[in-house]
């Protein structure tokens, strides 16, 4: 066990969060939490303020070990917000750390240079936290399941089971490989609080690979279902795509996720038994 540390975190009002604040109450460490909006949460100071004001936060961030950035914006038609808050905000929290404190930065498994708005956003931070901060560990997570949000995996955990006919993006070529709340958090915990702070970027998936409609496949059979699948083809994704950015709000996804959905993804073999497998987590919900 890590000696407690004085931990400044973003971000903690998410479902992942809530699991690693869990997991690190656990063992003493003082936990500083940064939200928008005022809650309470036993055992944990939370500071209201705003990530694009330093000023609600600087004073607090001064005295911690270490920081733990996981705020972001992650659906928007406005993509100009992508770059204020994942980019912008995030250098701000990157410049305000203290030299000797580590930091982590929650990016995604989507972060990338072509990887629509959201992604090049969070690959820009990565970027830039590598340049400017000694003492870093970059955790992209894959697609987590298992929250308390029905949307991504779960909204199709959801509709594999129930529909008869579900289309599906084709042409997907990096494979899905979703991994459950509980095993992320474990896993986040483990990086942070056991490693000597390597300056290092981390793959964060689940134990199973799938192409998308395999994945679909797979959830309907451990459900019982037995639905229709109709492949939609990459140009009429970007037609979408484009009618979404131009009537925002009128289809169920922003513009930017059809190029998130498309960019390639790194993945890594995950050989830990113990981790959850999309049929195990839908033979328990249908249970």
């Amino acid at each position: 066990m890590s000696a407690p540390k004085r931990i400044f975190i973003t971000g903690i009002s998410s479902s992942i969060l809530s699991g690693l604040c869990k997991s690190l109450q656990e063992e003493n460490h003082e936990l500083i939490g940064l939200s928008r909006n005022k809650f309470v949460r036993k055992g944990i100071q939370i500071i209201q303020g705003d990530l694009q004001d330093p000023s609600s936060w600087n004073k607090e961030v001064q005295h911690c070990d270490l920081i733990i950035h996981a705020a972001a914006i992650t659906h928007t038609h406005d993509e100009s917000k992508y770059y204020s808050v994942n980019y912008e905000a995030s250098k701000k929290l990157i410049d305000a750390c203290p030299k000797s404190a580590g930091f982590v930065f929650i990016s995604s498994r989507t972060a990338g240079e072509k990887s629509g708005a959201y992604g090049h956003s969070k690959w820009m931070a990565e970027e830039y936290l590598k340049e400017n901060h000694a003492r870093y560990i970059i955790l992209s997570p894959s697609e987590v399941y298992g929250s308390v949000k029905k949307e991504g995996i779960e909204s199709l955990v959801h509709d594999a089971q129930h529909k008869k006919i579900i289309p599906y993006p084709a042409g997907v070529k990096s494979p899905l490989s979703p991994i459950h709340v509980d095993d992320l958090t474990r896993l986040m915990k483990n990086w942070i609080l056991d490693k000597d702070w390597p300056k290092e970027s981390v793959i964060l998936n689940g134990p199973e690979y799938f192409l998308y409609p395999d994945l679909i496949k797979a959830i309907a059979k451990a459900s019982g279902n037995n639905p229709f699948l109709i492949p939609i083809p990459r140009f009429a994704m970007n037609i979408l795509a484009k009618v979404s950015a131009l009537m925002p709000g009128k289809l169920p996804f922003t513009s930017d996720q059809v190029a998130r959905l498309y960019a390639p993804k790194k993945t890594v073999r995950m050989d830990d038994k113990s981790m959850r497998t999309i049929h195990d987590y839908v033979k328990l919900l249908i249970a």
